[in-house]
């Protein structure tokens, strides 16, 4: 009879993993929803990717990051002439007073001006001035009119 049990727990455990699985393959991103072009978020999941955005339009990037280790995002390449940041990036907790939980580094940005524009972030310690980043998040942005 324990046999038949542990065959069954087994089996419904298969069952479950599998499904899972599938939902998190299969869930649409972040960066999908609720997107116009005059306000997009993009998220890690977009790194390497190419999005459209009219002239005046917000976007937002939403990296994950673990500032408690002192990492965290830098812009490295953004022609300012094209997309402006607007104010400091700021962090969004994901499990409050957890040390070390992944966090989101939101960073807003204004298209200014048509044409196409690499941002690129590097995920580094700011102290750290010869270390290769552990991360590296670049999107391409095209503004149009």
């Amino acid at each position: 009879m324990k046999s038949v049990a542990r065959l069954t727990f087994i089996i419904v455990a298969t069952v479950l993993f599998l499904l899972l699985g599938c939902l998190s393959d299969n869930q649409i991103p972040l960066s999908a929803m609720a997107n116009s072009l005059d306000n997009i978020t993009v998220t890690d999941l977009d790194n390497g990717g190419k999005v459209q955005i009219k002239v005046g339009g917000i976007l937002t990037l939403r990296l994950e990051a673990i500032p408690g280790t002192g990492y965290s995002w830098e812009v490295v390449g953004n022609n300012l002439q094209k997309i402006k940041p607007l104010g400091e990036p700021k962090f969004e907790e994901t499990e409050s007073g957890k040390l070390g939980a992944v966090e989101y580094q939101i960073f807003h940005f204004r298209a200014l001006a048509p044409g196409t524009n690499i941002l690129k972030l590097h995920y580094v310690r700011k102290w750290e001035k010869e270390a290769i980043p552990i991360k590296i998040y670049s999107i391409t942005v095209q503004i149009i009119y």
